[in-house]
């Protein structure tokens, strides 16, 4: 599970943070009930619906498996912003 939760993390911090998909942030909906544009710029977030796709490759409880998944990618998020904010330097 750390290996997915790993990908997960290189998967969120990429589409929420890095200068390729900052035109695709940019363009999408924000609306009063559903603000999609602010879901793809917070990793932890984003993270919430990517896991799943990952857990489905994981025997066991579902919903035990989808929240340690956010729980590792949450932490592995975080010591990759704090690594690309040191590559900003």
């Amino acid at each position: 599970m750390i290996n997915l939760a790993l990908a997960n993390a290189v998967i969120v911090i990429t589409i929420t943070q890095t200068a390729i998909f900052k035109s695709f942030r940019e363009c999408l909906p924000s609306t009063r009930f559903i603000n999609i544009r602010k879901l793809f710029h917070c990793a932890f977030c984003l993270s919430w619906w990517t896991s799943p796709l990952f857990i489905l490759m994981l025997p066991g409880n579902f919903i035990i498996n989808w929240l340690v998944m956010i729980a590792y990618t949450s932490l592995f998020s975080w010591f990759l912003l704090l690594y690309l904010k040191e590559l900003d330097k």
